[in-house]
Formats: structure tokens, sequence, C-alpha cells
């Protein structure tokens, strides 16, 4: 079955969002922190602001443009959807994997410093490769998450071993996703809805994909820990 491309972005974001509920049913000690993924439904619309039109051009049901003094900001619902499911997942795996360790963590700890300033971090790291460096749009998330996530193990080596699971397993499962459900659907998607003009491919999925995958769920596994943790990392409030 050949579907229309334009649709690739509606069908992933839909697979994101069942994956997110399957893990809110079978994980049930874990729907807190799958839960907490409401708070980065922002995440996505900020990377496209980088993103499109030059790293790729996805069609949305429902589109959102904003002028902005640098470009036309584009992007859509998929885009706060998917950021809610995929940061979920994300943080339900490490929790998955870290759970045995319950005695440093309380969701009564809210810590909005530490949250605020991983966040910004990896804001400012992406958007200095972005627009000061001038690296692609995909690079510049993928380096930039990469070294948020290096900056945050170096303070917090323990959770180092989770974080890398957790990477492995999001990038793994979004390759599957790729090879077995989109490309049979949307053969031509890499070359109609993306704009990749030199990559590795592994079977047939670019690297720069599946590097995506891995470097953001590198950064994003410990999120949930850290804004709840009794003992702190890196800003007292």
């Amino acid at each position: 079955m050949i579907a229309d491309s334009k649709y690739i972005w509606p069908v992933l974001t839909g697979i994101y969002v069942l994956l997110w509920f399957c893990f809110y049913l079978i994980f049930k000690s874990h729907r807190k922190s799958l839960l907490f993924g409401l708070v980065f439904g922002f995440a996505g619309p900020i990377c496209e602001f980088i993103s499109i039109p030059e790293y790729w051009n996805p069609g949305f049901l429902i589109p959102f443009i904003i002028q902005t003094p640098l470009k036309t900001w584009h992007f859509g619902i998929e885009d706060i959807l998917s950021s809610i499911a995929y940061s979920g997942i994300c943080f339900g795996i490490f929790e998955k994997f870290y759970s045995r360790r319950k005695n440093e963590f309380s969701e009564r700890n809210f810590k909005l410093l530490s949250l605020l300033a991983w966040i910004s971090l990896g804001l400012s790291i992406t958007s200095f490769l972005f627009f000061i460096i001038g690296l692609s749009g995909i690079n510049s998330t993928n380096i930039g998450m990469f070294t948020t996530g290096a900056v945050f193990y170096l303070f917090n080596s323990k959770y180092l071993k989770t974080g890398i699971k957790t990477s492995v397993v999001m990038a793994t499962l979004y390759w599957l996703i790729l090879v077995l459900i989109c490309l049979p659907l949307f053969p031509d998607m890499f070359n109609t809805t993306w704009n990749i003009k030199r990559s590795f491919y592994i079977v047939g999925v670019p690297l720069d994909e599946i590097i995506w995958a891995a470097s953001t769920s590198f950064v994003a596994g410990p999120v949930y820990r850290v804004t709840f943790a009794k003992s702190d990392y890196f800003f007292n409030n």
C-alpha cells in the first residue's frame, strides 16, 4: 500500500500517541512520568523553527503559521502531540530502567529551577550552533542535545548507564517504526518530505534520523527524575 507522503507526520504522530497509551496501560507505576510529557508540548514547535523547510516539509492536519523577524514559523498540532507523547515515553522508559532506586525521589519535591536550567541550556547550545555557527537545523539539534546530555551526566554520572539504555531503546524503536510501518506506507517519503542531501542509510532510514532519536532521548530521559529528585544536581530552590 502506497499513501500520500504528506500524511507521514500525522501517521507518525498517531503512532507516538498510540505507543504512549500502550505504555500508560502497561507501566502503571510510571504513569506520572508519562503524564509529565504534557509539560513538553512546546519542544516540537521550537524544533520546527530550525527544521522547516531546510530539513523537511511535513504536512499538517492543523497547521500554524507565525511571522517572526527571522523567518515564517511553520508547525502543526502534530508537533505538539508528538512532543508530549515522545517525551513522556522517554521519561517512562528511563524510570522503568531506574525505578529500583526510589529513596532519592519524591514527586512532592518539584524543582522548577532545575527543570528550567536544563531546558535553557539545551535551547542555548542548539541556538548557538544554528544561529551563530551556522550548522543545519538537524545537526544543531543532534549536537546540542548530546552536548546538553554530556554536561548533565558529568554532574550526574550515576544516571549515565540508564540514559544510554534509554537512548538505545528509543533510537531502535524509532528505526523499527520507520522500517516496519512508515516506509511500507510511504516508500518515497525521504525523497519527498525530507530534504536530505547526504546521509548514510540503515535499511532505508537516514542515519540523521536515528541520531536524532538517540540524542533527544539521551537528554530527555532523566528530566522527570531530576525535576523531582530529593538530592540536588544543579540548582537549589
